[in-house]
């Protein structure tokens, strides 16, 4: 099956009025993308996403990109997706994919790192929540990387950025990440930070250590 062929069948647009949860075409070609690990078919993924100037046809595209780097392990994949956060910003469902299927192919990433790091900052909730898991994916620049978790982490928006901060830091210092952050509460406690703060960390970092 060719690739537009199946991103046009994901879409639905051949569903008709198939009830909600029947297995629609839709449902059948997801299926099928799941199972893809042929690495060859990126190329052809690539020269779609950069022709196509239909923001929600493109997100079956970083799917399918998404499906095949995580099956095949494919770092072309996550080079493509990369190059796709920028052009993507302004459309904030595609931005959202792109770091989500960046972050569920799940293989060492180094590219794109100044770029992950302000959308860990970010306003939009699902972006910049996302964009605080990716930042477990890296393996370069671990200083930087801790400065800025340490930064969520003091200055969080909510829970879900205290929750993935911590885990993020988890995977990268899995022998100090303790250790970090209660030298952060002790430094909190002595700039008069507020009690809720830091009770909230306190909390998400006992929370995460017993799960």
């Amino acid at each position: 099956m060719e690739i537009n062929e199946l991103i046009e069948l994901m879409s639905g647009v051949k569903d008709g009025n198939e009830a909600i949860g029947n297995k629609t075409l839709s449902w059948e070609a997801y299926r099928a993308a799941e199972q893809l690990n042929d690495t060859s078919l990126i190329t052809e993924i690539n020269t779609y996403i950069k022709n196509d100037d239909n923001e929600t046809t493109r997100k079956y595209a970083y799917d399918i990109l998404m499906y095949i780097g995580r099956n095949a392990g494919a770092g072309e994949a996550t080079n493509i997706l990369i190059g796709q956060i920028k052009v993507e910003d302004y459309h904030d469902d595609n931005l959202h994919n792109v770091l989500d299927a960046l972050y569920s192919i799940n293989i060492p990433l180094q590219k794109g790192l100044d770029e992950i790091l302000i959308y860990a900052f970010d306003e939009r909730e699902l972006i910049r929540t996302t964009a605080i898991q990716l930042l477990s994916r890296y393996t370069i620049e671990y200083e930087k990387i801790k400065g800025a978790l340490m930064e969520v982490i003091e200055y969080h928006y909510d829970e879900y950025d205290l929750k993935y901060a911590i885990e993020s830091l988890q995977v990268l210092f899995p022998d100090d990440y303790r250790n970090i952050i209660l030298k952060k509460i002790e430094e909190l406690k002595l700039n008069n930070k507020d009690e809720n703060t830091i009770t909230m960390i306190k909390t998400a970092l006992n929370y995460i250590a017993i799960s």
